[in-house]
């Protein structure tokens, strides 16, 4: 007769629960480290392509960088000079020279979504008009993400008014020292960046500098918006991706962008 098997006993089953749970405690916020390096990975490969299609745009151009020159006043999609007129987002500009617009949307964002505005006949993200293929037109409640922000003194300008007066000539290439330290585009809460949207890209309102804790991470900061959260505020490990006009890509923490910082002729304008 075989002698029969021997089962666990209560406290043997509780000390190998133990044991799963212990390295489930270690393993976890490794998988979760690797999973976030992935994306920032992906997300320094959208920069890098938006970048090149960029430079690439200027180069048939005649060197002149892109630039939405709008009348930033409301108007109807159908008034050439109105922000909701689709064609001078800097997105739909370069979108030739991409592959996919997929590349705008970072995997670690939580943008709000361009979506379909019925009234205007035209996606719309806060405000601004975007061409169809950047959100759902069948839906006002599914688009597409665009999760990064562009050098607002290089690539925007408030021209003209909504019927006409806008499409100022872009920026000359040629015009930028020290290209491999100005910012072209980074991950950012609103199109056009600002140093305080460099450094809180989920942030969820329109200025991380008017939070109602901002004055913790800038002189002259402060007002009534949701408090910032380092760790939840920050895209990738507590810092942001970024592109600079020569191409090349980076990685920076958040603090890179507090304090008092001017924006300055090194590091982030380059009319200075």
């Amino acid at each position: 007769m075989k002698p029969g098997r021997r089962a666990f006993t209560l406290i043997e089953l509780l000390v190998v629960i133990a044991i799963i749970a212990i390295l489930a405690a270690f393993l976890f916020p490794v998988f979760a480290q690797a999973r976030e390096a992935g994306r920032k990975a992906k997300c320094l490969s959208n920069l890098r392509q938006m970048a090149a299609a960029t430079l690439m745009y200027a180069q048939d151009y005649d060197e002149l960088l892109p630039v939405d020159a709008s009348s930033c006043r409301a108007g109807s999609a159908t008034q050439l000079c109105s922000r909701r007129s689709p064609q001078w987002r800097i997105e739909a500009q370069i979108a030739p020279y991409v592959k996919n617009v997929e590349l705008f949307a970072c995997p670690s964002a939580n943008n709000t979504q361009v979506l379909w505005n019925s009234s205007q006949n035209v996606c719309e993200w806060f405000g601004w008009g975007y061409p169809s293929y950047f959100c759902d037109p069948t839906s006002t409640v599914n688009g597409r993400s665009i999760s990064y922000g562009w050098n607002r003194y290089l690539f925007f300008r408030c021209a003209g008014t909504a019927g006409g007066g806008c499409g100022l000539p872009g920026y000359p290439l040629a015009a930028v020292t020290d290209s491999s330290s100005k910012i072209m585009a980074a991950d950012a809460c609103q199109s056009f960046m600002e140093m305080s949207r460099l450094a809180f890209a989920n942030y969820p309102e329109l200025d991380p500098s008017q939070a109602s804790n901002a004055d913790q991470f800038w002189p002259a900061g402060g007002g009534g918006g949701t408090e910032i959260n380092v760790q939840r505020h920050t895209r990738h490990a507590l810092g942001q991706c970024l592109v600079f006009l020569d191409g090349h890509v980076k990685w920076h923490r958040y603090d890179t962008f507090t304090g008092d910082q001017p924006r300055g002729e090194d590091w982030f304008d380059p009319s200075l």
